[in-house]
């Protein structure tokens, strides 16, 4: 079929995806693409200036043509400066009747009356409002914000910012209470508040509120306040599903206000609080740690049946110790519906100071995420109490195996694992890779992994022989000679990726001495060394050992399986261990690694560390897809 063919639902679709210049473009190829592409030109419109939204009205309005522009425009979005004054009295309002998505890249409410607003051409069938407000005064004028809000009656959605984040919009109950009076379609809201105290006296009233019970979605970025409003969206929003609370402020001082025990007594007295809330994505830059444990002790004790957690805080130095509360108190009270969980703390791992934390039973997690807690996590605990476990990752902190731990529990489905800068040893791996037959992707990087090196072989084998990897990233690993201490004098440079030919390693398969009595092939050697630019003035690389290099590392460790090799000058080193890439065989007599797997699809060891999007970018650019 030619292009030209195309049925016209195809073109339409087709042209949702293309630019406003290339849906242009798209109208003149030929006849047959004139209406689709015309009329997607027309359903998304874009402007950088009310003179050009002015420009296109009025070719609207002389047109001589019977296509129907101004019916089927749906979405107006101006990203240049305006003021809704010079808006009101646009032909826009006349022209886009149909109109059912609005966006103001950078509108301004200042300088003018509220009472010069008028709206004589009211779009109502407009279902979204998205607003990024500029004023000159500290303080944007929430009263002209709500009469333009609660003009159109079909409202489901808005999203509501400021161009600075020390411009306030400040919000009270009053504002709210308006708000859904005059919108009742509301589902939607998406803003950045200062939420203004609540008065002793408008608390008795909050109860007999009436509930928004279209609203199932609500982010909030909240400059200040007070903890109280807790209290009052339990009531206003029952339908909750969707909860983001952002709390931060650019002074970096204490963002909540005080509270007292007569308004702990309030929150403590709610019976029910979102009783429908499934995700919950929760910020805050508080230094200190009891405005976001209260946030916390109020859902966790009443159980709201939370699928998905994302738990973030930053500069508040609450440490490990308060972290491993705050994980353990969310698998307990969420064990039975949470599917995801994602913990983004700013505490140190201090190996002398290690926090474990150990998991209950969560029959339906299928997602952790734990990055920058501080924290040591047990991996059989997790596979034992995490059935549906399917993504793990670990950021900055110590993976390790109970003592108790059996290769004859249950065979786990574990697939993605993402490891960086953590702590753990050779046997993590070859218990990892014995339990989850499963895995198929994972990304390693930045972490310092001990074992003990064979006599017989001069290496320290990582088995994870039962392992098929359809992607495998490894970047800048440190391997050592010991689990205790990993320092320079232990550090082992040299890595050997191998995998096996000539058995599919299947659940079936548990004899691993049978396994290894097929061949196995040396996929690549790599070395890890260092730029010096001075004792603490280096650039930690890795590189691809060229092919006579290879043989002389292979020729080296058969003849030391002969007799033991003595150890050769000793030339400079990081205070990580590394030598330069010129003295990379001063790194022989260390011995070398082997991660040995099943079989890799494909492996990715950059010489330059890489971020974990590049790591998900090569996973989805994988023939196979998860």
């Amino acid at each position: 079929m030619l292009a030209s063919e195309l049925p016209f639902e195809i073109l339409s679709l087709v042209g949702d995806f293309l630019l406003t210049c290339e849906r242009f473009q798209c109208i003149f190829v030929c006849k047959g693409w004139k209406v689709p592409f015309q009329e997607s030109f027309w359903k998304n419109t874009e402007v950088d200036t009310l003179e050009e939204l002015e420009s296109i009205c009025t070719i609207v309005k002389y047109s001589t043509n019977n296509f129907p522009y101004g019916l089927i425009a749906q979405t107006l979005t101006i990203n240049g400066q305006c003021t809704l004054s010079n808006m009101m009295q646009s032909n826009a309002f006349k022209t886009f009747q149909n109109l059912k998505h609005l966006a103001f890249r950078c509108i301004s409410l200042d300088n003018f009356d509220i009472r010069n607003v008028t709206y004589n051409y009211p779009w109502q069938y407009l279902i979204s409002v998205n607003l990024r407000i500029e004023t000159s005064k500290l303080n944007v004028p929430t009263p002209i914000l709500i009469k333009l809000l609660t003009n159109y009656p079909s409202l489901k959605e808005i999203n509501i910012s400021t161009h600075s984040s020390t411009k306030l919009l400040n919000f009270n109950l009053r504002n709210f209470n308006t708000l859904h009076k005059r919108s009742p379609q509301l589902e939607y809201i998406k803003g950045c508040f200062s939420l203004t105290d609540i008065h002793q006296n408008s608390l008795k009233t909050i109860p007999s509120t009436t509930p928004a019970l279209h609203v199932t979605a609500l982010d909030l970025d909240l400059l200040d306040w007070d903890h109280l409003w807790l209290y009052y969206f339990s009531y206003k929003y029952p339908n909750l599903h969707t909860l983001k609370w952002k709390t931060m402020c650019v002074s970096r001082k204490r963002i909540v206000k005080k509270y007292n025990a007569e308004k702990m007594v309030l929150l403590n007295s709610l019976q029910s609080v979102f009783p429908h809330l499934e995700m919950v994505d929760f910020y805050t830059e508080d230094r200190t740690a009891w405005s976001h444990t209260l946030f916390w002790k109020l859902l966790c004790r009443l159980n709201v049946p939370l699928k998905r957690i994302r738990y973030m805080i930053k500069f508040s130095g609450c440490g490990p110790s308060f972290l491993g509360i705050i994980i353990q108190r969310f698998f307990q009270s969420f064990s039975t519906t949470l599917e995801k969980i994602s913990i983004i703390g700013d505490a140190y791992f201090k190996a002398k100071n290690i926090v474990r934390s150990e998991f209950p039973y969560c029959p339906r997690l299928t997602s952790i995420e734990l990055t920058d807690c501080g924290i040591s996590i047990t991996l059989d605990n997790i596979l034992d109490n995490c059935p549906a476990l399917r993504q793990l990752k670990f950021s900055r902190g110590q993976l390790t195996n109970s003592p108790e731990a059996h290769k004859e529990s249950n065979k786990h489905g574990l697939h993605i694992v993402e490891l960086d800068e953590i702590v753990t040893s050779a046997s993590v791996f070859n218990y990892m890779s014995f339990r989850c037959r499963d895995l198929q992707y994972m990304n390693l990087s930045r972490s310092q992994i001990g074992g003990s090196i064979s006599a017989k072989t001069g290496s320290l084998c990582v088995d994870m022989s039962y392992t098929s990897f359809k992607l495998l990233q490894l970047s800048h690993v440190r391997f050592y000679s010991s689990e205790n201490a990993m320092d320079k004098d232990t550090a082992i440079n040299l890595t050997l990726l191998s995998h096996l030919t000539g058995l599919d390693m299947t659940a079936e398969t548990e004899d691993l001495n049978k396994a290894l009595e097929h061949s196995v092939e040396n996929l690549a050697w790599y070395h890890l060394y260092c730029e010096l630019g001075g004792l603490f003035d280096f650039t930690l690389e890795v590189r691809q050992l060229l092919e006579q290099e290879v043989c002389d590392v292979v020729e080296y460790f058969q003849r030391s399986r002969v007799k033991n090799m003595s150890q050769s000058s000793e030339a400079d080193r990081s205070f990580d261990g590394q030598v330069s890439q010129d003295d990379w065989k001063e790194d022989l007599y260390r011995g070398y690694v082997e991660l040995r797997c099943g079989h890799v699809a494909k492996y990715v060891v950059p010489s330059l560390w890489v971020s974990e999007n590049s790591f998900w970018k090569r996973l989805f650019d994988s023939p196979v897809k998860i």
